[in-house]
């Protein structure tokens, strides 16, 4: 059950703050052991719909091997990224807690294999350790805040990009790349970013170029480069410039 890295691929954690979707860790080992004793293995191939919008919310998944994509589909059928999630991090918790259908889609990047726990082991645990109701409470709360910060209004669009792509580093998986010394790679094409933030490709081409020429980032169709995070983070406005 503990955290892996396969293949040169990271679940990161976010820089000075909890593991929020990988609070399983976080929790006391005798914990940790009890959930673990009521999970079952599921495999889920490359491009597998693990569960979609709308679906009842009974089961959550905490990510054994491989990398889980969850979106959400526009009313224009564009796909809106969420994150992208690797080993460690538990996904479909939300609908666990609340009892209400899924609100977006988990799809199997790779190959992928998962723990799954019902939502009636789930609640049959908690109720005799509430521990685990705040655990999964201080998680989502940090989320919201973190959500909340990147769609305020009056934002310059630079920044929302910027405090987007270092929400998915701190969130999301990421491989170490040759480029530049600590250099992050996320695999996503400008379209998907874009619709992440609610707006255009072609918004959001020139940023990226011209933070490719002062060499902030690197893209590649479908891979973004973080050559420079502390730059990135001055651009989110997440420390002093």
């Amino acid at each position: 059950m503990q955290e892996q890295a396969r293949d040169g691929v990271h679940a990161t954690a976010p820089m000075g703050t909890a593991h929020r979707t990988d609070w399983f860790n976080d929790l006391p080992i005798e914990l940790q052991q009890e959930l673990g004793r009521r999970m079952v293995t599921r495999r889920f191939a490359a491009g597998a719909v693990i569960y979609q919008e709308g679906d009842p919310g009974t089961v959550m998944y905490r990510i054994v091997s491989g990398r889980v994509r969850i979106r959400s589909i526009s009313g224009a059928g564009k796909e809106v990224l969420m994150v992208i999630y690797g080993p460690g991090h538990c996904i479909g918790a939300v609908s666990v807690l609340d009892g209400m259908p899924r609100h977006n889609d988990a799809v199997a990047e790779c190959d992928v294999v998962l723990d799954a726990l019902s939502a009636h082991d789930f609640h049959a645990v908690a109720r005799r350790e509430p521990t685990l109701y705040r655990a999964l409470a201080v998680s989502y709360t940090m989320w919201i805040r973190d959500l909340h910060t990147m769609f305020s209004a009056g934002q310059p669009l630079a920044e929302r990009l910027a405090r987007r792509l270092d929400f998915l580093l701190d969130f999301g998986v990421t491989q170490s790349d040759e480029r530049a010394e600590g250099a992050l790679r996320i695999e996503l094409t400008q379209e998907m970013l874009a619709a992440s933030i609610a707006v255009s490709r072609q918004a959001i081409s020139r940023l990226v170029q011209d933070w490719q020429d002062s060499g902030v980032i690197d893209y590649r169709y479908g891979s973004m480069v973080i050559l420079d995070r502390e730059r990135l983070r001055k651009l989110a406005g997440k420390i002093p410039s």
